[in-house]
């Protein structure tokens, strides 16, 4: 899948078993003295495929000073697969709504890689 101009990606990388947390920060978007209200992550094809999903309970994503935070975790049956040898991207859609009013809604792509390692 060929992810749109613009997607950011992460510096980091997974290993497909680790159990960690990623953050999006949201300032770049927003204007000056607007907050997060509310955020989806839709994970997107070629991620769900490779098994992943999002944290739940104590790893559910929240938001924390304008980023967001959440918690990627690739299912146990998917964790070997060959994808990660080389290393996979794991595309995800941010939907941000903010507190001006009336509220604006920002869409922004992600991704981070998951490599074994």
């Amino acid at each position: 899948m060929a992810l749109p101009i613009g997607t950011f990606y992460w510096s980091d990388q997974l290993d497909p078993s680790d159990v960690d947390f990623l953050t999006l920060d949201c300032s770049p978007f927003l204007l000056l003295g607007e907050k997060v209200t509310s955020f989806s992550i839709n994970i997107l094809a070629d991620a769900a495929l490779l098994g992943l999903s999002m944290g739940t309970n104590a790893y559910q994503s929240r938001i924390v000073e304008n980023s967001i935070v959440f918690w990627p975790v690739i299912s146990g049956n998917m964790q070997n697969n060959a994808a990660f040898i080389q290393g996979a991207y794991m595309p995800l859609e941010f939907t941000i709504n903010t507190d001006f009013s009336p509220s604006r809604k920002i869409q922004r792509t992600a991704a981070f890689r998951v490599v074994q390692q």
